[in-house]
């Protein structure tokens, strides 16, 4: 019992990071679209 519970933890654990890792990616890819669309509008302007 103790063994599955132990290896649990380690799944959930590794879960945990790869959400994170996901989540971190994606704030990237968002930041990237905010700077390419903030200069379309620059580019729009001129």
């Amino acid at each position: 019992m103790d063994n599955k519970l132990a290896n649990s933890k380690i799944l959930f654990n590794w879960y945990l990071v790869g959400f994170e890792y996901r989540y971190n990616s994606l704030q990237i890819i968002y930041l990237f679209h905010e700077i390419y669309f903030f200069k379309l509008l620059v580019i729009k302007e001129d």
